[in-house]
């Protein structure tokens, strides 16, 4: 009995919160200056708002840590658990008519920036606050239960500041600004939903910190009103856990795929003198968008391929390859080279989305690649009036060169669409299509139609 006496006094003077504590009239004092709508915070707030919307458009994590520390939004958002917590309605609503105009200047400030500005990319910083989690209700119930509990000792610590970075208040606003500027209404809606899941549930903790230190409750409260409140607390809980629920489910299938993708090109794309120079992965229409360049695969090498995926539970999901031939191959080190010589240092890993940004650089490596080796294979306009020269009932042709595509319907290496004339005999045809292998290779499929004159 003694034992267990001790045991449970030791974890009550490790865990307790009372130590240290200010006193109530202190902690009021603290909690009521944070929540004013003042001068001095309005224009800390104006300067915080410029510098993170700097940071979030020069991609700079230094730049929009600092911007989170000078914020003074987190005062209004502690100030309404205060105020929930101890009954003090009256002052529950001045903080939140505060932190309303708070996040109006913000987003209003951020907007004419981000409109103004000439930079107008989307940094990756700007893109991680587009997609709120599960995890980021996690950090801001912790981040708002440190907040809170730091912000009643006598001694300051830096547990505020910390909690600010890790929460980030002013980032989501300012994104919200970026998306109202580009008219991007998925950014927009994004960003102020991360605003909202870090703001609601500090307060929420803040209020649990409070009613745990027993902090006195304003004279004539509601018993009913004050059952109120919790009920709609709890219901607000839920409805904006969901959704983040649903993303973070999202990005772990994505981040699951991606990683099975990576596998698989690291155990089976082990061509010697063909590279992957780019990889892709969509998801949403279930394809992994590969660049090759080198040797050309074979059909049945292709086909191995496709059925390979199922080994790496990738059986939904189809492989679209597009090749570059350098008839005596390339090695890594020379893809490498060539990479940095046209384009700088390129990330090769793979990317979530297939965009025109991916394009671009295997479009610029493959230039690099024809102007150092020329060995790329048969020009399309130069077979197209060879086709049109020998053949009279060719009137025109339509060639997709150097493309294979497979999945588990079809497998295509170079489409070549006939338009004729006329109705072709089976001789006719034959000669055709021997024509077109000895100028295209034997990797084909013909399709044609007839326009006729």
């Amino acid at each position: 009995m003694e034992l267990k006496k001790r045991i449970k006094n030791f974890f009550r003077d490790v865990f307790s919160i009372s130590e240290n504590k200010a006193s109530n009239g202190d902690i009021k004092t603290s909690v009521v200056s944070g929540a004013k709508l003042k001068g001095t915070n309005m224009c800390i707030l104006i300067c915080a708002i410029i510098i993170a919307s700097i940071g979030l458009n020069m991609n700079s994590v230094a730049v929009i840590i600092g911007a989170m520390l000078i914020s003074p939004m987190m005062g209004a958002i502690i100030g309404i658990g205060y105020a929930i917590a101890t009954n003090d309605f009256k002052f529950a609503k001045r903080a939140v008519v505060s932190l309303i105009i708070q996040i109006a200047i913000s987003v209003i400030t951020s907007s004419i920036y981000f409109m103004v500005s000439p930079i107008s990319d989307t940094s990756s910083e700007l893109l991680s606050r587009t997609v709120p989690t599960i995890w980021d209700v996690v950090i801001a119930i912790v981040g708002g239960l440190a907040g809170a509990i730091g912000m009643t000792r006598k001694e300051k610590s830096n547990v505020i500041p910390g909690v600010a970075i890790a929460t980030g208040l002013m980032p989501p606003l300012c994104t919200v600004g970026y998306g109202i500027a580009i008219k991007n209404l998925s950014y927009t809606g994004g960003a102020f939903y991360l605003f909202f899941i870090n703001a609601f549930f500090i307060c929420l903790s803040s209020i649990i910190v409070f009613k745990i230190m027993k902090m006195p409750k304003r004279k004539g409260a509601n018993t009913k009103e004050e059952w109120k409140i919790k009920r709609n607390l709890a219901v607000i809980s839920i409805i904006t856990i969901i959704p983040s629920i649903f993303l973070a489910h999202q990005i772990v299938k994505e981040s699951i795929i991606n990683a099975s993708v990576q596998k698989y090109l690291n155990i089976e794309f082990r061509y010697e003198g063909t590279q992957v120079v780019k990889s892709s992965v969509d998801i949403k229409n279930k394809k992994i968008n590969l660049a090759l360049i080198g040797k050309v695969l074979e059909h049945e090498e292709i086909i191995n391929l496709s059925n390979s995926l199922k080994k790496y539970n990738l059986q939904d999901m189809n492989l679209k390859i597009t090749q570059t031939e350098v008839k005596e191959g390339i090695t890594k080190d020379e893809v490498e080279k060539l990479i940095q010589s046209k384009v700088g240092k390129l990330d090769t890993s793979m990317y979530v989305n297939d965009n025109k940004d991916v394009n671009n650089e295997v479009a610029q490596i493959q230039d690099k690649i024809s102007e150092i080796k020329d060995k790329s294979i048969a020009n399309t306009e130069d077979a197209k009036n060879k086709i049109k020269e020998k053949f009279e009932v060719v009137k025109d042709c339509i060639i997709t060169n150097n493309t294979t595509t497979t999945n588990t319907d079809k497998n295509i290496t170079t489409l070549v669409n006939l338009v004729l004339n006329r109705d072709i005999k089976d001789k006719e045809k034959i000669e055709i299509e021997n024509f077109l292998k000895e100028i295209l290779g034997e990797n084909i499929v013909i399709s044609k139609q007839v326009e006729e004159e």
